[in-house]
């Protein structure tokens, strides 16, 4: 069984083989193809903040998903918590991969910079 550490170490190696194929929002990939999102703040010693999705656009997708998290980011972390635990039936509820990130990120203090998309 492999241990976070190499976990971390293969991310950060897949990251480096592709640095060259970074998603921001001023290239232009209109491709499809398998993508990695990953938060670079690799500070857990539980979690490897990533994500592997696939898209037929993925600079349509990185799009996507970078506006879910600027669209989170707006709210207070009060207005956060009430909308996503505070319910009887949370919106969040372990499934909802666009909090599951924006979480991660306000636990570990980090911004929409932090936010990244390779494939």
């Amino acid at each position: 069984m492999e241990t976070i550490s190499d976990i971390k170490n293969m991310v950060n190696r897949l990251i480096e083989e592709h640095s060259d194929r970074e998603i921001t929002s001023s290239t232009s990939y209109n491709t499809a193809g398998i993508y990695m999102i990953y938060i670079d703040h690799f500070t857990s010693d539980k979690i490897v903040p990533i994500y592997i999705g696939q898209s037929k656009d993925v600079q349509k997708r990185y799009k996507s998903h970078l506006s879910e998290i600027l669209s989170l980011n707006r709210l207070s972390h009060q207005e956060y918590e009430n909308y996503f635990f505070h319910k009887s039936k949370s919106f969040y509820d372990g499934r909802f991969k666009t909090c599951k990130i924006f979480k991660y990120m306000l636990e570990k203090n980090c911004t929409p910079r932090d936010f990244r998309m390779i494939f």
